[in-house]
């Protein structure tokens, strides 16, 4: 995107550096929100990638005082690649906690105003930072900067909507939002009734996978299937392994990475079927490299439920990314340019995974190889993060 000036970008999160993430978090057994890290550095990096755009971090790092201590958070502003990050200072007492992030981000909002040294100004928010965004979209009403709001779940599905205080503050974050990017079409009607302007991006690939081979050579010798994500029921976990040991193909083996209320049931199962790994939590960049060795990767997720109509897992994205071909149910908020590049379940049963699992894992390497060939070269074409993040930047034009 050409421009005749630098438009300057507060990207609003809960983003941290790299550096600070594994300062602040790296020997904790569960780092807070590693999903939404990933999106907005993804987001973040893709709007820098765009020419004429500058960007700076505003962020509300998501510290507690049981994954912190102390009463309050501070840390110095830093670039790292290309972005630069400042954090903004706040208190981690209940309550004064929210009103500290919003006095302080929206003072360092009008700092940044003052200090750009271009006219082209704007503001995108992660409305998961509630109070961040907040105090940033007050900020920019007050000077008529603009705004665009990024809505990655619906209040009723983050556990927290019987909170009226939450309720009061998405709903002020929501009118005050010049326009949107959401998950998916249907979340328009919900979001949206003033019909403000807005963009459907579902999801982003990170760019910088373009450099990473896959190679048939590198593959493991045994046919791992490989699950990264929640370790949930309602992810589709359990009929996953039932599905896995049903199948009963010989020479393979299912790796799942992640955490969640199922681990515990998930481990006590892996005893009794020693093909069935459970590897714990690891570091992203780990996960990728075991995906572009492994034969499948798999994403069990039902497509029953309400929900679904409003999500999309950002894992798809990386699975296909990554070059190895990837076996998912047929997700409602999945667009259907997908469909040609991937294996899809039509059974959502144990048996209806097993024969998938099956009739995948017959096939010739270098079919399965030019499968995942094929869905990177379409992610990475059409939905990598500085293609994705141009769709943000034209709603500030």
């Amino acid at each position: 995107m050409q421009r005749n000036q630098i438009m300057k970008i507060i990207y609003v999160s809960s983003l941290c550096s790299k550096r600070i993430y594994k300062n602040l978090f790296g020997g904790t057994k569960h780092a807070p929100g590693m999903q939404a890290q990933k999106y907005n550095r993804l987001m973040a990096e893709g709007i820098a990638a765009n020419d004429g755009s500058d960007v700076t971090v505003l962020s509300a790092a998501p510290v507690t005082r049981a994954n912190h201590g102390g009463l309050s958070f501070s840390a110095p502003t830093e670039k790292e690649d290309s972005l630069l990050y400042d954090y903004v200072k706040f208190s981690l007492l209940p309550i004064i906690k929210h009103l500290s992030i919003i006095r302080n981000t929206k003072k360092k909002c009008h700092r940044l105003f003052k200090s750009a040294e271009c006219n082209d100004i704007a503001i995108v928010c992660d409305v998961l930072s509630l109070s961040a965004s907040y105090g940033a979209l007050k900020a920019a009403k007050k000077c008529g900067i603009k705004s665009v709001s990024l809505i990655t779940d619906l209040p009723e599905y983050l556990g927290i909507s019987q909170n009226k205080l939450f309720n009061k503050l998405y709903d002020k974050v929501i009118k005050m939002s010049d326009s949107f990017v959401l998950m998916t079409e249907d979340m328009n009607a919900r979001i949206n009734p003033d019909k403000k302007p807005y963009k459907v991006i579902e999801g982003q690939a990170d760019i910088n996978m373009s450099f990473s081979e896959n190679s048939i050579e590198n593959k493991y010798h045994e046919k791992i299937c490989l699950y990264a994500g929640g370790i949930e029921i309602e992810y589709g976990l359990k009929i996953l392994a039932e599905g896995f040991v049903s199948a009963n193909i010989d020479g393979s083996e299912l790796w799942i990475y992640g955490n969640g209320s199922y681990t515990e049931e998930l481990k006590a199962f892996c005893k009794n079927h020693r093909n069935i790994i459970y590897k714990g939590i690891a570091p992203n960049d780990e996960i990728v490299k075991t995906e572009q060795r492994a034969t499948l990767l798999i994403n069990p997720r039902p497509s029953s439920g309400e929900f679904t109509k409003y999500s999309f897992p950002s894992k798809n994205l990386e699975y296909m990314a990554s070059g190895t071909p990837i076996l998912t149910t047929k997700l409602p908020g999945m667009p259907n340019d997908y469909y040609d590049y991937i294996y899809t379940i039509d059974d959502e049963t144990p048996d209806g995974i097993a024969e998938c699992l099956k009739e995948i894992l017959s096939k010739d390497i270098t079919e399965l190889h030019e499968k995942g060939a094929a869905a990177k070269n379409f992610v990475l074409i059409h939905k990598n993060n500085k293609a994705q993040a141009r769709k943000v930047l034209e709603l500030l034009l």
